[in-house]
């Protein structure tokens, strides 16, 4: 048995009892996205403090398949949408299925939910939304196919019986999550990432930003898992998990795990914008826009999507293959 000790982005401590169960074993589960680098052929065991398990990918010889599941609060196994839909029948499509994980897990479980139950597979590796078309560059960006929530949830690898998809698929998961429990939630673009971004004021009405997907949980640049090696470390914790003044401060904290991803033109925090990713319902490849949004808009999330919608109508107008950003 292997104890991990780490804290969350709350300051919570966290010991993760991982099980060696082979030589290819993963030993910690907390590292921000390197469950998803690991090839078939390593089990995954995560416990809790009592020793019962909360998550696992482990590979069963006689199906030649793996049986992957998280707990859900409610003492049950969380499975992919296929198994769970057989299991219990009320779970009939993906968005009582994406309700049921909203209301079984809180949002540090659900970015491990995002770890174990989802596995990244790039688009030109994708062959459910993998277009035939060659990819291209549009003003910057690629045109890849972006599909929704449900969609993500539908493509399911056989094998690993995990979910499947890149950045933007992840990104679409967890902005379903939020929204189910009544929070703000945004896609953002960058550098040839997307991911999702909840915007809140806390108790002391002070900003907190949350990143999740494929970087891990991020709360106030505060990453799970992520070890404090100095003193420094230390209290830029303690000063990031008091909250902001600012908006603006509050997403600069979360994007400087991004680096040069989030730098040169695709960074708009000087003109207080940021580039929303606003997908529409239509299956062809290059089916969203890129937005630049006021930040001070994104504590609505209505008055965004109005915003987005605006914007759309103004593109489809056009009827131009190319949207200039203004």
């Amino acid at each position: 048995i292997h104890t991990i000790k780490s804290r969350n982005s709350e300051g919570d401590k966290m010991d993760i009892e991982l099980k060696k169960t082979g030589k290819n074993s993963i030993l910690s589960s907390y590292l921000p996205n390197y469950f998803d680098s690991l090839e078939d052929g390593v089990d995954y065991i995560e416990y809790d403090g009592t020793g019962k398990i909360i998550s696992q990918s482990k590979y069963n010889e006689t199906l030649g398949v793996y049986d992957t599941f998280i707990v859900g609060k409610n003492g049950e196994k969380i499975y992919a949408f296929n198994k769970m839909k057989q299991l219990h029948p009320e779970i009939s499509n993906e968005d009582l299925y994406m309700k049921y994980i909203a209301e079984q897990l809180d949002e540090e479980r659900f970015n491990q939910f995002l770890k174990v139950m989802v596995k990244y597979l790039p688009d030109k590796k994708n062959k459910k939304f993998n277009f035939s078309n060659p990819i291209v560059k549009w003003m910057g960006f690629s045109t890849d196919y972006i599909p929704s929530a449900n969609e993500v949830i539908g493509n399911i690898d056989k094998k690993t019986n995990r979910i499947q998809d890149d950045c933007d698929g992840y990104a679409e998961l967890a902005k379903k999550y939020w929204r189910l429990h009544g929070e703000n939630a945004q896609i953002i673009y960058i550098n040839k990432h997307a991911f999702p971004l909840n915007i809140k004021k806390n108790e002391n009405g002070l900003y907190t930003a949350t990143t999740l997907g494929t970087f891990g949980r991020d709360k106030n640049g505060n990453r799970d898992g992520v070890p404090l090696l100095t003193l420094y470390d230390y209290k830029e914790y303690e000063k990031n998990k008091k909250g902001f003044k600012t908006i603006k401060q509050a997403i600069q904290a979360v994007l400087k795990k991004y680096g040069s991803l989030a730098e040169g033109r695709f960074n708009l925090l000087d003109q207080n914008k940021i580039l929303v990713i606003n997908r529409y319902d239509k299956h062809e490849e290059k089916n969203y826009i890129i937005t630049p949004v006021p930040i001070d808009m994104l504590m609505d999330t209505e008055k965004v999507d109005a915003f987005l919608d605006n914007e759309y109508r103004r593109y489809m107008r056009k009827k131009r293959k190319k949207y200039v950003l203004k």
